[in-house]
């Protein structure tokens, strides 16, 4: 499924630090986070891209109030998502 589909950059901080993408058709969507920076960094996740089953790096997010996370540095997370 990665290979096939849309690709849409998403924003989910506000340092350059930690970057997102979408990527999928109408049936399902992954979303892939990256945090480059050796220090833990805040997401947030739209409400949108409510996280469904992850695929990889379960451990790299820690839940916060809301759709708020705390992710590990120098880590990758993989997930399935609602986002259309």
């Amino acid at each position: 499924m990665i290979r096939r589909g849309d690709y849409q950059y998403e924003e989910v901080s506000v340092g350059p630090e930690v970057f997102a993408f979408t990527r999928g058709d109408q049936q399902q969507r992954i979303l892939c986070i990256f945090n480059r920076a050796a220090a833990a960094a805040e997401v947030k996740l739209a409400e949108r891209l409510a996280p469904g089953q992850f695929l990889y790096g379960e451990k790299n997010l820690l839940s916060r109030a809301g759709n708020r996370f705390s992710m590990s540095g120098k880590s990758v997370a993989v997930m399935t998502t609602m986002a259309k």
